[in-house]
């Protein structure tokens, strides 16, 4: 049994850890980026990924609920969930701290574009 719960948490975080393989073999204009930046995004993914992974975890899948129960899915759903929040956290917090100006968060601004003020730019 533990071997077998072993393996879905090995899938679990290869699935969180997917994304970012892909932004490594196709890094594209990231490459002149900063490391804080780079790591905001990469925050970003996996708290993504993660919280789209919870809408797996709680939707009462058969073969998962019998390997671990619907209430150790829970729990994990609930502790999963606070750390996908975290992410999403540290991902707001890099981006405003290494590249996001003021003029986007207050896009009134005089150096602001038009297409910025009307929100397609």
């Amino acid at each position: 049994m533990l071997i077998r719960e072993a393996g879905w948490l090995i899938l679990y975080v290869a699935l969180i850890v997917a994304p970012l393989l892909g932004g490594v073999w196709w890094p594209g204009a990231a490459g002149g980026r900063s490391w804080g930046l780079q790591f905001g995004v990469a925050c970003g993914f996996v708290g993504l990924t993660m919280m789209a992974l919870e809408f797996v975890l709680i939707s009462r899948i058969g073969f998962v609920a019998r390997v671990f129960g619907m209430d150790g899915l829970m729990e994990f759903h609930k502790q999963m969930g606070i750390v996908a929040s975290v992410f999403v956290w540290v991902h707001e917090g890099m981006l405003l701290w290494e590249w996001m100006t003021l003029e986007w968060i207050v896009p009134w601004g005089e150096d602001t574009s038009a297409g910025i003020r009307a929100g397609v730019g």
